[in-house]
């Protein structure tokens, strides 16, 4: 019998129904305590906001994009060749999620080291030319506020 108020570290497998649902907690991502449910019997993983492809993700003040980028290496084991049921948008392929969240990240710490290398500014961070991604849903709130928030946290590493 499932209870309701278990918690857990690292893992913890549920039998719902004869399906058998893996909770993981990979390790930093969007918010500390994101998890992700692996559904075996259906080849499938409710990867939770681990994983963007609608949307660009959200840099949070509470976000470790470095951490996230380790959690995604995890993450990619689990969920190469598995249907992805991301947080936010609709059901993807992992070629998809790790398009718009890996290489977003990789993306935007070469730029923002790089800038930060040659002397660069915060407020030449939000100047950073993120138009590949431009067609995602909340560019236009995020992209500058992403890009501060990462050369915020990569400025002193």
């Amino acid at each position: 019998m499932v209870s309701f108020d278990q918690s857990f570290e690292t893992a913890l497998d549920l039998e719902l129904g004869g399906i058998t649902a893996q909770l993981r907690w990979l390790g930093a991502a969007h918010v500390p305590g994101d998890i992700s449910i692996i559904l075996p019997e259906r080849n499938v993983v409710l990867a939770g906001d681990i994983a963007f492809h609608e949307r660009l993700l959200n840099v949070l003040p509470e976000t470790n994009t470095l951490g996230w980028v380790e959690t995604w290496q995890i993450f990619t084991a689990l969920a190469q060749d598995k249907i992805i049921v991301p947080g936010h948008g609709g059901v993807t392929n992992f070629t998809q999620v790790n398009r718009y969240t890996f290489e977003y990240l990789d993306f935007m710490h070469t730029q923002v080291r790089k800038l930060i290398e040659d002397g660069g500014s915060l407020a030449e961070a939000s100047q950073i030319d993120q138009s590949q991604f431009s067609h995602l849903d909340t560019f236009e709130e995020l992209a500058a506020i992403n890009a501060s928030r990462i050369f915020a946290a990569l400025e002193f590493e």
